[in-house]
């Protein structure tokens, strides 16, 4: 087993290269090493942990470091309320309390937050219904380029 360590540690003096697309948290990073190009990857926890969180935070910043479309699905939650997330911590304006009293926030950062995450070409499903060969037409139908038919 020392001999594999050492292998290891000979070809990546520096720890092991990252796979794919960085989560843009450098302790998860570092654990996971990215995520592949074109994997499907699967977030569960208990209720209340932070799962969309850190779902939002990953796809914002994987579109922002790679330039690459993201398709977000959630199972739990409207799209509405997902892309209110997304602008919220884009524009660092607290949008929950906005869209509830008027009262607080700019509307020029919310607007300049929506602007950008709209250009970042997250697209987000929030079909409850969803089954694998639904999620996978969806995941073809996103993939290809525009005016292209997969055949």
């Amino acid at each position: 087993m020392a001999l594999v360590l050492e292998h290891l540690k000979s070809a990546h003096p520096d720890g092991l290269p990252h796979k794919g697309n960085k989560t843009g948290i450098p302790s998860i990073d570092q654990y996971l090493r990215g995520f592949e190009d074109g994997s499907l990857n699967i977030l569960a926890a208990r209720p209340a942990c932070g799962k969309t969180a850190f779902a939002i935070q990953t796809a914002i910043n994987i579109t922002k470091e790679s330039g690459r479309k993201v398709l977000f699905y959630s199972l739990e939650m409207p799209y509405k309320e997902i892309a209110c997330r997304m602008v919220a911590l884009e524009s660092g304006e607290d949008i929950g309390h906005y869209l509830a009293t008027g009262e607080c926030g700019s509307l020029g950062n919310i607007t300049s937050g929506f602007d950008a995450i709209y250009k970042m070409g997250i697209h987000i499903e929030d079909r409850a219904d969803a089954n694998i060969m639904a999620m996978r037409n969806q995941i073809r139908r996103n993939h290809r380029p525009q005016g292209k038919s997969c055949g």
